[in-house]
């Protein structure tokens, strides 16, 4: 054990070298600023209000405490440094990757036997030579390997916002540590202090996986991960056309109950909270039919970007959407994507008395990708990278297996048959004679070399693409058609970068491509605000609003720049739609109060309803923003009652003052004077 310590630190050490550039990384304009930039509570570090609002506030869509709490803890160590967020993905990233081969090698004792010197070699005069060691371990190093520097995992890892990725990725190894330990316990001893010890490790397999769900709910597969682990490599099953011990796979699934609750708990918050911030509506009109083609070859992509991981993009554009110059997949290309994934699962349960091995990391592939392969659509993507962060360690767990077979059959040929045999798993059992006899050289010793160097120049050179916003979404329009959601984030850096002429570009090229893309037309809108340019403002945020009638920031925004038009009436009835979407919202309180109140038109104006609204707008904010005490002085003056305009306008003097904010408290000082001679204000025609 103490060997597989030092060989799993090294592959930490490894991983932690090649994501090294990730310190001078810059944050993506891209869910970053929800998660960090733009979240004061979050960028407020650890306290008692920043975890009530990472148990009780979804981000970007989605309920995970503990990733948010882990983003608070960074702003408390690094404050708001990009880099150091970025490092610490690496790390917690490198992490998992020691914890993988120490499970895998766990894994291996058991699904192939172990004698009692292949224990890392610290008792004496059992200890294996390196040869001798590597013959036996190659597989867990190659599964790794290609886990931890497979340049699909730069976008987990690169990535601040993906930080739910490495977090749950870490939980679920070790929800799987302790699943193995309480296995092993369970079956090794039957004493009273053994169950005990078997117990307690199920509850920490238990309080992982609640973690791990708290971090990314795509969790929600591990009770079925479980259970194919309870046929191999825990051999705990039999399940065959002539043999099915239906009594057996009663125990497992009863024992599966409490992590299938929490699955289930964790399935109906995430279900409420995405349909509840439209994450469920970003693509409308996607038939089961479109559905399921776009999962069908999905899953036949993710195995191809695996293969040859070329052309990787942070966001790949769904085919529904059916853009000018991109149709949805080809029937013969869906109906090719079928007939190859159901070969290969016909031919892994042809194997699976042989090879149980290869059975189980492809239905691993296959079930923990159901979350997120688009049978429920969520987001615009078709398909990510970030989501093969788990899914494929089975293929290559099976793969690996395979290839230690193939190259080394004196190791794992006679095994393989054991491996087979229904029987309680032990750690204790003589490994076959022909896996210790040869500790020479043999082909699979060149395998993990090999792929260490092909992989590490693939994934810096990934990696090299996430440095900035506008670097990363270059690459995604060069190797993408048709990509609507790259260029418009391409216009919100631009944007940042102060060249909001550039960003206009951007952004009419995102509309040209998908004409009913409302967050484009907002940002439109709002550089074209920016500049004075009413009418045409307007019309970007009448066509963001058309596209999008239930955002609320669209309806405040075309309200505000109705009424240097004239269109007073219209702007009434938009900031009515957006109380409706948000009755407290202050910025919709505020805006039609002083609206109804000063407004050049006398039949808009109503001084009662303005009362009212700037009421329960100080109301929300305890009376202490200036500016809505300014508003509720001038909604009391138009309703004839001075002198409460005349003490409202006073305090939000004070309150102003108190503040800095001079323009505030000069133009209620100004109002004052109006007040006191019993006169309203109302501002001049635009």
């Amino acid at each position: 054990m103490r060997r597989d310590l030092w060989i799993g630190l090294l592959l930490a050490v490894l991983t932690v070298g090649v994501y090294w550039p990730v310190r001078s990384h810059d944050f993506i304009f891209y869910d970053d600023p929800e998660f960090i930039i733009e979240n004061r509570q979050i960028q407020s570090g650890l306290n008692w209000n920043t975890i009530v609002y990472a148990f009780t506030r979804p981000v970007v869509g989605n309920w995970h405490p503990v990733t948010t709490l882990s983003h608070a803890l960074d702003c408390e160590l690094f404050g708001v440094q990009a880099g150091q967020h970025h490092f610490v993905n690496a790390l917690v990233h490198a992490a998992n990757a020691m914890v993988l081969f120490l499970l895998l090698q766990q894994w291996r004792r058991m699904s192939y036997g172990t004698s009692r010197g292949d224990s890392g070699g610290h008792r004496r005069g059992s200890r294996r030579s390196w040869p001798a060691w590597f013959r036996l371990s190659w597989p867990c190093l190659l599964t790794t390997v290609l886990f931890a520097l497979h340049p699909l995992r730069v976008e987990s890892v690169a990535w601040d916002a993906e930080r739910k990725d490495v977090l749950s990725g870490f939980f679920f190894l070790l929800t799987l540590w302790f699943y193995t330990l309480f296995v092993q316990k369970r079956s090794a001893d039957q004493s009273v202090r053994g169950q005990r010890q078997s117990l307690n490790s199920y509850l920490l397999s238990l309080a992982a996986f609640a973690l791990g769900l708290m971090s990314k709910p795509m969790l929600v597969t591990v009770p079925f991960v479980l259970l194919l682990l309870d046929y191999w490599p825990f051999r705990r099953l039999d399940i065959s056309l002539r043999r099915f011990e239906i009594s057996d796979l009663r125990s497992q699934i009863i024992e599966k109950l409490p992590f299938l609750f929490l699955s289930l708990i964790d399935c109906l918050i995430t279900m409420a909270v995405q349909k509840r911030v439209g994450a469920m509506q970003v693509i409308e009109r996607v038939t089961w039919s479109e559905r399921l083609g776009n999962a069908v070859t999905s899953y036949v992509r993710y195995l191809a970007k695996f293969i040859w991981p070329t052309d990787l993009a942070i966001v790949y554009p769904h085919p529904a959407k059916q853009y000018y110059l991109k149709d949805g997949w080809p029937g013969w290309e869906i109906g090719l994507a079928a007939v190859l994934l159901v070969l290969i699962s016909a031919f892994s349960l042809l194997q699976s008395r042989r090879r149980p091995y290869l059975a189980v990391g492809w239905f691993w592939f296959l079930g923990m990708l159901v979350p997120v392969i688009g049978f429920v659509q969520v987001g615009e993507q078709s398909m990510a990278d970030r989501y093969t962060y788990l899914p494929l360690i089975g293929p290559v767990i099976a793969l690996a297996w395979w290839l230690g077979e193939r190259l080394d059959p004196n190791r794992l040929g006679a095994s393989a048959a054991q491996a087979i045999q229904p029987s309680r798993p032990s750690v204790s059992t003589d490994i076959p004679r022909e896996a210790g006899r040869s500790s020479g050289w043999f082909p699979g010793m060149a395998v993990v070399p090999i792929v260490v160097a092909v992989l590490i120049p693939l994934t810096r050179h990934q990696l090299g693409f996430w440095q900035d916003t506008i670097t990363l979404f270059q690459h995604a329009v060069a190797v993408t058609a048709d990509n609507p959601s790259a260029q418009f984030a391409m216009g919100v850096a631009l944007e940042k970068e102060g060249q909001p002429g550039k960003a206009m570009v951007r952004y009419r090229v995102v509309t040209a491509i998908d004409p009913h893309y409302a967050k484009a037309y907002y940002n439109m809108g709002q550089l074209l605000r920016k500049s004075a340019q009413w009418q045409a403002a307007s019309e970007a945020y009448l066509a963001a609003e058309r596209s999008n009638s239930r955002d609320l920031a669209t309806q405040l925004n075309l309200a505000s720049v109705l009424p240097h038009q004239g269109r007073y009436r219209e702007a009434i009835q938009h900031f009515d739609q957006a109380l409706k979407l948000d009755s407290d919202s202050i910025e919709g309180l505020n805006n039609l109060a002083w609206l109804l109140s000063t407004s050049p038109d006398p039949s808009v104006r109503d001084g009662a309803r303005a009362v009212t609204l700037a009421e329960h707008g100080c109301a929300l904010t305890e009376f202490k923003m200036p500016v809505l005490l300014g508003t509720l002085a001038a909604a009391y003056a138009e309703a004839g009652r001075f002198p409460e305009a005349i003490s409202a306008a006073e305090r939000a003097c004070a309150g102003a003052t108190e503040t800095g904010d001079t323009a505030t408290a000069s133009k209620n000082q100004e109002l004052l004077g109006l007040y006191r001679a019993n006169r309203p204000y109302h501002e001049s025609l635009q």
